[in-house]
């Protein structure tokens, strides 16, 4: 991307940001280069520290062969009175815990001389512990020439190479510090040095952007400044050659939007002067043509107001007679009302006859079917007293028998004897009771049949007289039916000519107001001839104020225009006005009259165009729009002509939607 395509905002950004960088940078450098010194430094410090833990740990030692030399002197000590074990003195703490670790990870030197200390630390308290031992077990004076010679071979001698390693320890260490003061001087050297340049380079680099972007700014803003008064002057044809995507550049393709916006919406105006000034030659026509038929309808109303009062003195006599009509078919309605009562009051009571006939035979019904239950019942009583008297027969043969065997069991039997005669006399008694019972019961049985016969014959007769009741309730409500017919018919006969009156009085009432009307038309109609007398001055006005307008853009500076818009406009407007009056049914036209898309002037301009205008976008649309309207007005009148009314409005919204598309088009053409 170029730097003048960035954003002023991106630019004031880029710069201070670069300063901004190297500032950062400077400061991650001395960050940087003072930790290392530091880091040095601290390093520094530990060999220090470390240096002079050695030097305690060799002094230590030291001491420790001093004290082991007094087992020689003091004829009192029986034993060397120091550590024997050489990881628990100080040395041997230290040299064995995490300390060393510590010495050999930030001294890699270190590594080997504490590995070679190891093995002379460790002999020379060895050598104390053996001479410990001789002590121990003998007498001082007996183990001291042994004693003499492990101390003189021994621990003498490991003394020695431990202050040896000891010694090159330190060396190392002072060696370590010595690399680490070198290291902080040429860090500080080198870091004082790189300060000096980054910020040498910033400051050149902030003022290069700055001139930069100052030139930059001020430069496009001249270019910019100068368009601008172009277009105060009114020349709407400049444009900015600024080719960059800043806010310069986006302010010169603003600038260059409002000098087509300008120019667009000069070539529009232009567009509407024409076309209003075309529209005012044509209202001119039409107020001229509209003051005539206003005077022309004010001469008719007078002649219509004269007819209007002699009609309405005609209601008033039709009014009157009707009216007595009304009061005439009002009598008849409320004689025939009254019939119609008296008959549905007859109806009403067949109607109940019928309804008591009709429960008298449920009666009837329910009566015969009790007494056949009854009957029904008596014959089951029969078959029960037969029963009984089977049994008692039976009984009474079963106490004969007990009879004839008490008497051939003699005394024995007696009291049996008696019994059974009891028994034979219940089964007689039982017996006629029976017989009694069953000839009642065949005399209820006799009386029942006789009942239902009774019954039925009721029945029937009732049955006869509901239907003639019935037939009856039938007659009376046809009757009362027609009646309430004829009724009907009478009432709306008499709400006919009560309708017929009003409306004769309301046709009266609006004769009355078309008389009114008609005058007011006929004021109205002067009036009318009074505002188009104006509509014409007005006009005429509005053509002076279209001329004027033209005088006015013909101060500015834009593209010309390739064709009259306002001409073509006025005249498919016009065709608007004639498919309304068309439909109106005030005048008519005949298709083929009618001219198509190549035979108007916007059709021949059109098919000779110039090739410019040819080859603009919309030229194609345009033609097809332009087809389509010259279509439409042929269908609608054709549909028109054919008595399809419905179709033809249709057509002509279809018509509308063209024309509107046509003059959309039209426009955008007329100001690219």
């Amino acid at each position: 991307m170029r730097l003048k395509d960035l954003s002023i905002t991106a630019k004031l950004f880029f710069a201070f940001g670069t300063v901004l960088l190297f500032l950062l940078l400077i400061t991650t450098v001395c960050w940087l280069r003072f930790g290392s010194i530091i880091s040095a430094i601290d390093h520094a410090g530990y060999s220090e520290q470390l240096n002079k833990e050695i030097l305690a740990r060799e002094i230590d030692h030291l001491k420790f062969m001093n004290q082991a030399g007094r087992f020689f002197s003091d004829a009192t000590q029986k034993s060397m009175q120091v550590q024997t074990d050489d990881h628990q003195c100080a040395l041997g703490k230290w040299l064995y815990g995490s300390e060393r670790k510590t010495a050999e990870a930030d001294i890699p030197a270190l590594a080997g001389l504490l590995q070679k200390l190891e093995q002379p630390h460790a002999e020379l308290h060895n050598s104390v512990k053996k001479i410990n031992e001789l002590s121990a077990k003998q007498e001082k004076s007996v183990i001291l020439p042994e004693s003499q010679r492990i101390f003189e071979d021994s621990t003498q001698n490991a003394m020695v190479l431990v202050q040896d390693v000891l010694q090159e320890i330190i060396a190392a260490i002072e060696a370590d510090a010595g690399a680490d003061r070198e290291k902080v001087e040429s860090s500080i050297s080198s870091s004082r040095n790189l300060i000096l340049l980054l910020a040498a380079l910033s400051i050149g680099l902030g003022i290069l952007i700055s001139f930069v972007i100052a030139r930059s700014i001020s430069g496009t803003t001249r270019q910019l400044a100068a368009i601008t008064d172009s277009l105060a002057k009114g020349n709407m044809t400049t444009r900015s050659s600024l080719n960059r995507n800043d806010e310069m550049g986006r302010l010169a393709c603003s600038t260059n939007n409002l000098a087509i916006s300008l120019d667009s919406m000069c070539a529009r105006v232009h567009c509407s002067s024409s076309t209003i000034n075309a529209s005012a030659l044509n209202l001119d026509k039409l107020s001229g043509s509209l003051f005539t038929a206003a005077e022309t309808m004010s001469g008719s109303c007078n002649t219509v107001a004269a007819a209007a009062e002699q009609m309405n003195a005609n209601m008033t006599a039709i009014a009157a007679a009707a009216e007595e009509t009304s009061t005439n078919v009002s009598m008849v309605a409320a004689a025939t009302e009254e019939m119609t009562s008296t008959i549905a009051e007859i109806a009403q009571g067949s109607e109940n006859a019928r309804v008591i006939t009709m429960q008298a035979v449920q009666e009837a019904g329910r009566a015969s079917a009790s007494v056949q239950e009854l009957g029904d019942a008596a014959r089951s009583i029969g078959k029960v007293t037969e029963t009984i008297n089977e049994i008692a027969d039976q009984t009474n043969l079963l106490a004969l028998n007990a009879t004839i065997e008490a008497a051939r069991a003699g005394d024995a039997g007696k009291g049996f004897a008696v019994v059974a005669n009891e028994i034979k006399e219940l089964a007689k008694q039982t017996t006629q009771a029976t017989r009694e019972i069953q000839g009642r019961i065949e005399s209820v049985q006799h009386s029942s049949e006789q009942t239902i016969a009774i019954i039925n014959t009721i029945a029937e007769i009732i049955n006869n007289t509901s239907d003639i009741v019935s037939a009856t309730a039938a007659a009376v409500e046809e009757q009362a039916a027609t009646s309430k017919e004829i009724a009907s018919n009478v009432n709306q006969a008499s709400i006919g000519m009560q309708e017929v009156t009003e409306n004769i009085a309301q046709a009266s009432m609006a004769n009355d107001e078309v008389t009114k009307d008609i005058n007011v038309v006929k004021t109205e109609a002067t009036t009318v001839a009074a505002g188009s007398s104006d509509v014409k001055e007005l006009a005429a006005e509005m053509k002076n104020n279209a001329a004027a307008l033209e005088l006015l853009l013909n101060r500015f500076t834009f593209k010309p225009a390739q064709f009259d818009i306002g001409r073509i406009k006025d005249a498919h407007f016009n065709w608007k006005m004639r498919l309304t009056a068309v439909l109106s049914g005030y005048t008519t036209i005949d298709s083929k009259q009618i001219p198509n898309h190549h035979q108007c002037d916007f059709g021949k301009w059109y098919d000779n165009a110039p090739e410019a205008v040819r080859n603009h976008p919309l030229f194609k649309e345009i033609g097809v729009h332009h087809e389509a309207v010259h279509v439409k007005v042929v269908q609608a009148v054709d549909l028109f002509n054919s008595n399809k009314t419905s179709d033809a409005y249709k057509k002509v919204e279809e018509f509308e939607e063209v024309r509107k598309k046509l003059f959309v088009s039209l426009d955008e053409m007329y100001v690219s």
